[in-house]
């Protein structure tokens, strides 16, 4: 119960394959571009026991039940994968058994007493004979070899007795004599080649003919050189007059040439009416691209002026950026002097609101303690120490 299938990449159509493939009951094996499935079991061993443990499931086509023949083409298939190399003859029919039968010596005077019936005598096998061909091949080359042999000895007679025209008597063979072929005493050598030169001349004529009715009109210029190199060959067999030949394709290809330059002629000027259509379309068309471009012209000058107003208007926000820039840091610097004063405010706030009202106690003690300074001062005044 063996499947095949393709590893093509086609994994939506093999889902159920790959099922199978993944299953423990079976054994899947690699080869080339192939699975192949096998039914595996681990108690298989073990049929004669009574262990044998049947595989669950069925596939679909069994590569085991096959021919002999077509065995022997997928083992040649198999082998042709790797680097082995195996050769299978085909056996004979009735080839010599590879095993003895000495055995059977013991009963040949043995009457089959346990058997009631009749016994066969058994019939020797023949031996086949492998090399018959060789044998009847080595028999015909002496064969041959001794025809010779003696077709040699009779010449050699010959030579020897002029007078009479058999071989020796001890020879088995008689020589006849050979009279010339009929062909040629009548051959004629000059008319012969001559013959077979006018039917030479007449195939390459019809040859060339051909070719030239095939070829289409205006491709006949094309073919110039090779009908001429055929002409120059018809020309060397000089018992045949091939001027008329020569002529006819000389006025032929004249003919062929003039409708050239016709047609070149008829390539480069158009008629009128279509000269004159094409000329009208042509104008139409300059018009329309004319047309257009200009339209394209007005829009990138819009743009370009749109542009210049705004570049104008840049500079000058970029002026009014850099004075408020400098009005900006201004008035940071005046701010942060205010604040300091704010700072120093609020220090003398904060001293003044810490003390208290002066007592008249103090005002007056002060007031004496300056008295007493005053004093002091005069006296030290009028002090001369060093008079």
């Amino acid at each position: 119960m063996t499947v095949q299938f393709v590893d093509d990449g086609r994994a939506e159509e093999l889902d159920h394959s790959y099922f199978i493939a993944i299953r423990s009951s079976y054994l899947t094996l690699r080869q080339g571009d192939r699975f192949i499935i096998e039914p595996y079991s681990p108690h298989r061993f073990g049929r004669q026991f009574g262990y044998y443990q049947d595989v669950p499931g069925t596939l679909r086509y069994d590569t085991r039940v096959a021919s002999s023949e077509g065995l022997r083409y997928w083992r040649l298939y198999v082998l042709s994968k790797s680097s082995s190399k195996a050769w299978f003859p085909f056996l004979p029919a009735n080839a010599k058994k590879l095993c003895s039968e000495a055995y059977k010596a013991g009963d040949s005077s043995n009457n089959d007493r346990h058997w009631k019936r009749q016994r066969k005598e058994a019939t020797p096998l023949k031996a086949m004979e492998t090399n018959a061909s060789r044998s009847s091949l080595a028999n015909f080359v002496t064969e041959l070899e001794d025809e010779v042999q003696s077709i040699d000895v009779g010449e050699e007679s010959e030579t020897s007795h002029s007078s009479t025209m058999t071989p020796p008597l001890g020879m088995g063979l008689r020589r006849k004599q050979s009279s010339p072929p009929v062909a040629v005493s009548v051959l004629k050598g000059e008319s012969f080649f001559f013959n077979y030169q006018k039917e030479f001349l007449q195939r390459l004529w019809s040859g060339l003919i051909v070719k030239i009715s095939n070829t289409p009109v205006d491709f006949l210029s094309s073919i110039d050189d090779d009908v001429y190199l055929i002409l120059e060959s018809m020309k060397s067999f000089q018992k045949f007059d091939v001027s008329k030949v020569e002529e006819s394709l000389n006025m032929f290809f004249a003919k062929v040439r003039a409708n050239d330059e016709a047609r070149s002629l008829s390539y480069e000027k158009l008629s009128q009416s279509l000269h004159e259509q094409q000329l009208k379309e042509v104008k139409a068309r300059l018009q329309d691209v004319q047309a257009k471009a200009s339209e394209e012209a007005s829009e990138i000058q819009s743009a370009m002026d749109e542009l210049e107003h705004v570049e104008e208007d840049i500079s000058v926000l970029k002026g009014r950026r850099t004075n408020l820039r400098a009005t900006l840091k201004e008035k940071k610097q005046l701010n942060h002097d205010t604040q300091a004063k704010v700072r120093e405010v609020e220090k003398d706030l904060a001293a003044l609101e810490s003390t208290g009202p002066l007592d008249d106690a103090i005002v007056q003690n002060l007031e004496s303690s300056r008295a007493n300074l005053g004093i002091f001062t005069e006296d030290l005044k009028s002090l001369n120490p060093f008079a």
